[in-house]
């Protein structure tokens, strides 16, 4: 039985940064970065925090592009994969004997989907590890990214019973 656990990062696309986007994929994905590197010179259309104000900036990721979510995707994945890295070195400390053990159950937790928000697949068993792997996603949102997690819109959803679909090329 798992239940899902839904978050919402708040303005990812018009915070997510840029220059963080650029870095990424010139490390990860270097036969894109030119084509990115071209896109990036283009301003966008942002909103404030507020989202009372709208003005021309380079900053944020560009909504309305085609590439916009592959982009909050991309770099939504990578935090969330230093998180499951600091998580890693102390197993001990949420709940588990060994390193192995601890890989097992982090594996159990199903990745759905990532876009500008993202949605995971918990077993009830490793619910305490879940919310471990959500806190520590915040935090490394925050300090690698400058985004945050909308509260408002976080969600859990319970009473999941089977075996759950994953899409084809989801993270698990």
């Amino acid at each position: 039985d798992y239940f899902i656990m839904g978050l919402d990062i708040s303005h990812c696309f018009n915070f997510l940064s840029r220059a963080l986007t650029l870095k990424i994929y010139s490390y990860d994905v270097p036969h894109i970065y030119m084509f990115k590197r071209r896109e990036a010179v283009c301003p966008t259309i942002r909103m404030d925090r507020t989202g009372l104000f709208a003005f021309l900036t380079f900053g944020g990721i560009n909504q309305g592009s085609a590439g916009g979510p592959f982009d909050a995707a991309f770099v939504i994945g990578e935090v969330l994969q230093n998180a499951k890295a600091v998580l890693a070195r102390s197993f001990r400390e949420c709940g588990f004997e060994n390193d192995d053990d601890f890989h097992t159950a982090l594996s159990t937790i199903r990745i759905l989907g990532i876009a500008d928000d993202i949605r995971f697949a918990v077993p009830y068993v490793h619910a305490q590890l879940g919310a471990r792997l959500v806190a520590e996603f915040q935090r490394q949102l925050a300090a690698i990214a400058n985004l945050e997690l909308n509260q408002g819109k976080c969600q859990i959803i319970t009473n999941i019973s089977g075996d759950l679909e994953v899409p084809a090329g989801a993270d698990s």
